[in-house]
């Protein structure tokens, strides 16, 4: 009985394995990537518009917050961010370009980018930092 048991065993792991590697395949094919960016563009006291490129159409999200100003006390222990607010595009482009509106003047913001395809492929951006600008004086 062992050796029938070992002989499937021997002859199922290759298959097994062959399905594995296959799965993986299928799986990398239907992923998105970022190409070129996150980055900034057309700063003002109010706005940021965010632009990135992906290699597959897909819609254009940009999950925000803005940052606690606690001085240097917030650089330890500094909670990882929630990014509660989004601006989004639910066109399907690889040039993606989302301007946030209604921002605080001379405020630091976290950020990342999301996009999702029609074929269900997906991808999230690293988080980063953007910093508002200065109204002008006059």
């Amino acid at each position: 009985m062992k050796r029938k048991i070992v002989l499937l065993g021997i002859l199922a792991a290759p298959i097994l394995v062959a399905v594995l590697v296959f799965a993986k395949i299928g799986k990398e094919e239907q992923n998105m990537q970022i190409t070129c960016g996150p980055y900034l563009q057309n700063a003002t006291k109010n706005s940021m518009t965010i632009m990135w490129q992906t290699d597959k159409p897909g819609t254009s999200v940009v999950e925000y917050e803005r940052d606690k100003e606690l001085g240097w006390s917030a650089y330890v222990g500094r909670p990882q961010p929630t990014y509660a607010d989004r601006g989004e595009d639910a066109r399907a482009v690889t040039v993606h370009a989302v301007t946030l509106e209604g921002l605080d003047e001379q405020w630091t913001y976290s950020y990342r980018v999301r996009s999702l395809g029609g074929d269900g492929s997906s991808v999230v951006s690293e988080g980063a930092v953007f910093r508002t600008a200065a109204g002008v004086m006059t």
